[in-house]
């Protein structure tokens, strides 16, 4: 895991763009499933096309 990928298993997931625009996307996670957020966006990737965020699991459960 890098600084630029946090694990976690919140009830409610927050993906907040640090610059400016103060935009904010929220994910339900109601059974706590473990998820890797990846800031992409100066972090894992500094040039280009890019996003802000990615969420990443390892399960196949709805």
């Amino acid at each position: 895991m890098t600084d630029c990928n946090i694990k976690c298993k919140d009830k409610i997931i927050v993906l907040k763009d640090p610059g400016n625009n103060k935009c904010e996307m929220r994910f339900l996670n109601p059974n706590k499933l473990e998820v890797e957020k990846i800031m992409v966006d100066g972090c894992a990737i500094t040039v280009g096309k890019k996003c802000d965020f990615m969420l990443k699991t390892n399960t196949h459960e709805n």
